[in-house]
């Protein structure tokens, strides 16, 4: 039987395989079964149309700071030139309209450890490439662990200083203690916390002080640990908060044995609800590509083999060859494209329209994919390249935020 994505003409079947199968996880009444994966294959992108249109920019990390692509333009071209100061943490706004970045400096020391600080934190408008604010404040990273910027929301965001979470807001200037939650076990890529859309629950990773790190689902009104979850990133969580997605595993890191993933939906309490896609044998979720749409129908991610050595296995948070899978909550499948995609992606803030660069390095496609009409075009290009392993690294690279207008 002949599947599509949605409503669209004739002339678009093209785009598909005409042979799709279902190829794993047959569905069953079960928790741990997996949802049936289909095999819907893309053809190549092409030009978008004359009157083809996307709504509002796409921003994306590059060279020079944080670009964009609009429609309107011939070019992508630099909204926000970050400097050469710009360490790890920064992060977009929900509306895209503000980006935070902490400025400081990284030292790597005789025994090869990574010391990095923040000195002041330089919020930029994306609209007018205007630097805005200058906020001062003090923190300090050792090893692998460093300060990350959290938006509440399009005013207000959290960032640590030496002893505790301050809250800052970018209409008045003014900082808080935000007593909330202890000071965050934040790392590149290991150990995000992800907070619900309304900020009344977050998940963070809780020290142990044996060198490990425990996710915990934290109720943020009642300032309370909920339960002790086991998990690994990408972790993220419905744009209605009542629930979160992330990756279930054992063995997961430096694990001998194949690691045994699956792709798992969760209650707002932490209660398991579905494993909806067992990750193929030998294979891992990419922590750095991992996107709901914004009314909560599709969740966007890549998949791609584990680097083995021996019997060990080890995590990666991207690889040039994945595979771009699309999960569908409506239809309970798991969707798979036959796309690669670069580093990040993000989906329109009113369609079913996702956007990804092309896999790889260097100068690449910038491509956008309408899961309800399954078009599939080229709209641009961006120069990328992943940012250095000290100094320049975002919790989020690649495309980052899609602004609207």
């Amino acid at each position: 039987m002949r599947k599509r994505f949605g409503l669209f003409a004739a002339l678009l079947l093209v785009l598909l395989v005409s042979l799709e199968t279902i190829y794993a996880q047959e569905a069953t009444d079960t928790l741990d079964a997996g949802w049936p994966v289909e095999e819907r294959c893309v053809g190549k992108p092409t030009k978008a149309p004359k009157g083809w249109k996307y709504e509002g920019t796409i921003l994306m990390t590059g060279y020079a700071g944080i670009h964009g692509v609009n429609v309107k333009w011939d070019t992508p071209r630099v909204l926000v030139f970050l400097g050469e100061n710009d360490i790890w943490g920064g992060a977009l706004s929900p509306d895209g309209n503000w980006y935070a970045s902490p400025k400081g400096g990284v030292e790597v020391t005789d025994t090869h450890t990574t010391i990095s600080s923040t000195d002041e934190i330089e919020v930029y408008s994306t609209i007018d490439n205007e630097l805005t604010l200058h906020i001062p404040i003090k923190s300090f990273g050792y090893g692998g662990f460093h300060g990350q910027v959290y938006w509440r929301d399009n005013e207000n965001f959290i960032y640590p200083d030496l002893s505790d979470e301050k809250l800052i807001n970018i209409s008045t200037n003014k900082i808080t203690t935000w007593d909330k939650l202890e000071v965050m076990n934040d790392s590149y890529s290991d150990f995000i916390s992800s907070f619900a859309p309304d900020w009344s629950k977050v998940i963070y990773y809780r020290a142990d002080g044996n060198g490990t790190s425990t996710p915990i689902l934290w109720d943020l009104n009642q300032s309370i640990e909920t339960k002790t979850l086991s998990l690994r990133n990408p972790t993220m969580w419905k744009p209605d908060s009542s629930g979160f997605i992330t990756d279930m595993a054992q063995n997961l890191n430096h694990g001998e044995g194949k690691p045994n993933e699956a792709l798992s939906l969760f209650d707002s309490n932490g209660k398991l609800l579905e494993k909806v896609f067992l990750v193929p044998d030998g294979q891992q979720i990419g922590r750095l590509n991992a996107a709901w749409s914004s009314d909560g129908r599709y969740f966007a991610f890549i998949a791609f083999n584990y680097y083995a050595y021996g019997d060990t296995y080890y995590t990666q948070d991207y690889d040039t060859e994945n595979t771009l899978y699309i999960l569908d909550t409506q239809e309970h499948l798991v969707i798979n494209t036959c796309l690669k995609s670069g580093i990040g992606f993000v989906w329109s803030p009113i369609k079913h329209q996702l956007a990804f660069l092309e896999s790889g390095y260097g100068l690449q496609n910038i491509y956008i994919l309408d899961t309800d009409s399954s078009e599939f075009y080229t709209i641009g290009k961006h120069i990328f390249h992943q940012p250095d392993t000290v100094n320049g690294r975002q919790n989020k690279v690649g495309i980052i935020g899609w602004q609207i207008d």
